[in-house]
């Protein structure tokens, strides 16, 4: 028992292998905007998308969550032109 009668979990929660990829490439796309560097977003994205297509593990992803994803990197890729 942990802290005021609460048990505390037996083992710990990682994050999956895909969740770590979008969100370093998320990470990217969003430090080359803060930099200016508009000419690097589209590939950022591209990798983004990359990492939806192809997760290392197919479980790892809904198909509804990955299409969601993947919709909002192409409109964003559209209006960087």
């Amino acid at each position: 028992m942990g802290r005021a009668g609460l048990a505390w979990p037996q083992k710990r929660v990682r994050a999956r292998p895909t969740a770590k990829q979008l969100s370093d490439a998320f990470k990217r796309v969003a430090k080359h905007l803060a930099a200016g560097r508009v000419e690097a977003v589209p590939p950022a994205l591209q990798r983004f998308a990359r990492h939806l297509d192809h997760p290392k593990r197919p479980d790892a992803l809904t198909p509804e969550a990955a299409a969601g994803m993947r919709a909002q990197i192409d409109l964003l890729l559209k209006l960087l032109g």
